[in-house]
């Protein structure tokens, strides 16, 4: 009796060895699908686990890339593993009927998670088209054109399908150019607001009255902007040649933002953070950079910035953090614009100039310290991870 129950006991320890092996097998696989397509939380979902009964893999979760999906079932099936596949991807449920979207207030906050205590990841203002691919509670969980993921409240944007979405793209569009005015309720200065509005916002143009245009909101609303706080899309378009920016248009722009107080996670006139700034900054002259700068850090070509910043141009990004040691990785934690004889503009309290040079009044012996590195976007920004404006507003190929 004793020797049939201790060959229960090894059967039972020998077929939990196997099950750690393929436990380690599965984790590994799973992470090496991870480090490929989605070594970036911020800009793909993956989240996937597994479960085991009955000697049967069941595989869990979500992600926003069919391709990752793919890879992992065919990995696990290459390596003889036979499973169950639950993982959704992602448009699903409410969403997956209507995976458009387009920011419908002046400035929507995205978080980390869906709720308001959340983290503010990133910001996205009006006009901006989203991806949409899933829906809890109040909150959807959005895609900007930069690829940021968050979180943004129902009353952020207005969801639509694909017939929607192409009739709002279709609309002659009006971009606010005042850092901030208001949308009236009538073509007159006196009548209700209906909303606020900020340099950089995009609104459906359905008529005149006079010094006001009539425009229309995402949602359906309607409101008067007076005419010196906009100009049509397609005249700001035609006025920017994406392949061909000029350092002094990219500093005038900066220098619109002078004073605006920072903001974690702000990416507009409201409140800027330093990468959101540059963001803005590169937005408003027709080029979508990524959106943080440990991303922004990854587009443009390599400046040898020389022992006195002599090679660095008007224009170019600055970048500071921590240098890489022996035992830590370099990070990327703030990110200026250059405007020439050393100084730079950027969001640190308020966007303000400061300057490398030792003599100066407004010198940054922190920022000096800190320096790692200046990348160079200009005159032709649109490299990869950097893509036109005027593509994501107008759909165009």
């Amino acid at each position: 009796m004793m020797f049939k129950n201790f060959i229960y006991i090894f059967i039972f320890l020998f077929a939990s060895m196997i099950n750690a092996q393929q436990t380690e097998l599965i984790e590994n696989l799973i992470s090496s699908v991870q480090k490929e397509f989605s070594p970036d939380k911020r800009t793909v979902l993956f989240s996937i686990s597994f479960s085991s009964e009955d000697s049967k893999v069941k595989l869990n979760g979500e992600t926003t890339s069919g391709k990752a999906k793919d890879a992992l079932l065919k990995r696990l099936t290459d390596a003889g593993l036979t499973f169950s596949d639950s993982i959704i991807v992602l448009p699903s449920g409410e969403a997956a009927l209507k995976p458009f979207g387009v920011v419908t207030i002046s400035v929507a906050n995205m978080r980390t998670k869906p709720e308001h205590s959340a983290e503010m990841a990133t910001q996205a203002i009006l006009g901006t088209p989203l991806k949409v691919y899933k829906k809890v509670r109040d909150w959807y969980l959005v895609q900007t054109p930069d690829n940021y993921l968050g979180w943004m409240d129902d009353d952020g944007l207005m969801p639509m399908d694909e017939s929607s979405f192409n009739q709002w793209n279709d609309t002659e569009k009006i971009i606010i150019t005042s850092n901030a005015c208001l949308g009236y309720e009538k073509a007159d200065l006196k009548s209700a607001i209906v909303t606020d509005l900020v340099i950089g916002n995009i609104l459906s143009k359905t008529g005149t009255s006079g010094e006001f245009a009539e425009a229309k909101l995402p949602d359906g609303r309607l409101c008067y902007v007076k005419n010196e706080d906009h100009i049509p899309f397609t005249k700001w378009a035609e006025g920017i040649d994406e392949n061909n920016i000029k350092a002094g248009e990219i500093i005038s722009t900066a220098k619109l933002f002078m004073g605006v107080p920072y903001l974690w996670g702000g990416t507009s006139a409201k409140g800027l953070d330093c990468s959101g700034f540059t963001k803005t900054v590169f937005f408003l002259n027709g080029a979508v950079l990524p959106r943080d700068a440990s991303q922004q850090v990854h587009v443009g070509m390599p400046v040898e910035t020389g022992s006195d910043f002599e090679n660095v141009f008007p224009g170019d990004l600055l970048f500071f953090g921590e240098k890489a040691t022996d035992s830590t990785r370099e990070r990327i934690t703030h990110v200026a614009i250059y405007l020439g004889g050393k100084e730079f503009i950027h969001a640190a309290g308020r966007v303000k100039i400061n300057s490398f040079d030792r003599n100066s009044k407004i010198f940054s012996a922190y920022r000096l310290r800190t320096f790692i590195r200046a990348k160079r976007l200009l005159p032709n920004p649109i490299l990869p991870g950097i893509i036109p404006v005027k593509t994501t507003i107008l759909n165009q190929d």
